[in-house]
């Protein structure tokens, strides 16, 4: 199952899950974790994206989210969901821009007047040419473009749950120029795509962690039998099967949303998300048994992100506020 819906999405999709697959296994981000690699993303493989064209400013969001979920199946590390969030701020370029973002209980209408900016969580800052700190003003946001190693910047690697890279970053904007002012209707608009991409690769990894429980319970035996056929079992599996579809079609709705529609949808998605990927990465590891406790068994890595990217561009409370908000309970 995947998100695609056109030949040319399926086309995608195929091609993002084989070069995932070959060259980005989730077993590299204890690696990663073990070299104390606070870039974690192979370059080979991101200039191979790019040479595909992964990067192009043409792209739909539907087509981001084909690419998106075959990225969060493996877990990749890969910087394509910060890229195409700074593109949609920016427009495209050919330096790797990160996004320092207010976090979404600053929305909206939040007027942020430190000088001192300081954002956590911002993925791949310690390998980003240009971070992009943004300030909520009343009804504008100003952008403001600091350049890697920039006096004014401070960044501090994170180690996080999840191996994915990230880092905490200060800056001092009075030593800053003027920054760039975009409407926030306009940023709201690209904010809400991004979580939407986000959706898409957690969409990914739920069904792929739910891939892996199912072979499992299709291999494992105990007490001589598959343990697959036990009916407790198998009704847990179709539980989760149920949540997976429904999930699906949040974010298959959020992807083709259309501008009236996107605030709302993208809030339904992220809600649905975070609690189905949490959900059947649990279960998944109580279905693993032993085994899915070790460090060893990628399913614990699928755990891991989920329970990160849970709080990332708005947790569930968050956006089901947001839902009631712009539905007008």
């Amino acid at each position: 199952m995947s998100l695609a819906n056109t030949d040319e999405e399926r086309q995608m999709a195929e091609l993002a899950t084989r070069l995932f697959a070959d060259h980005a296994p989730p077993s590299r981000l204890r690696r990663y974790r073990d070299e104390h690699d606070a870039h974690a993303y192979d370059r080979g493989l991101w200039a191979k994206l790019v040479e595909l064209g992964f990067l192009d400013s043409a792209l739909s969001l539907a087509e981001r989210c084909v690419l998106a979920e075959a990225a969060g199946s493996v877990l990749a590390t890969e910087p394509l969901g910060v890229s195409w969030f700074a593109m949609d701020l920016m427009g495209p370029g050919e330096r790797l821009v990160t996004v320092a973002h207010e976090p979404m209980s600053r929305r909206p209408g939040v007027v942020s007047s430190l000088d001192h900016l300081v954002r956590r969580n911002v993925a791949h800052a310690v390998s980003a040419d240009v971070t992009l700190f943004t300030q909520m003003k009343g009804d504008e946001v100003s952008l403001f473009e600091v350049a890697a190693g920039h006096e004014a910047l401070k960044v501090e690697a994170q180690q996080r749950v999840d191996l994915h890279p990230a880092a905490i970053v200060c800056v001092d904007s009075t030593r800053l120029p003027p920054p760039v002012s975009l409407s926030a209707k306009a940023y709201d608009r690209a904010l809400d795509r991004a979580t939407v991409v986000l959706c898409a690769e957690m969409l990914g990894g739920a069904q792929r962690a739910f891939e892996l429980t199912l072979d499992y319970l299709k291999t494992r035996r105990q007490f001589g039998v598959l343990i697959g056929s036990f009916q407790a079992l198998q009704h847990r599996a179709a539980r989760l099967f149920v949540e997976l579809a429904l999930t699906r079609s949040a974010v298959s709705a959020a992807a083709r949303a259309d501008e009236s529609t996107l605030a709302v949808l993208t809030s339904v998605a992220k809600a649905r998300c975070g609690e189905t990927f949490l959900r059947v990465a649990e279960e998944a590891i109580q279905l693993h048994g032993g085994i899915g406790m070790t460090d060893e068994h990628d399913i614990g890595l699928y755990l891991k992100r989920a329970m990160v990217t849970e709080h990332l561009l708005g947790n569930g409370d968050e956006h089901r506020r947001r839902f009631a908000t712009l539905s007008g309970f």
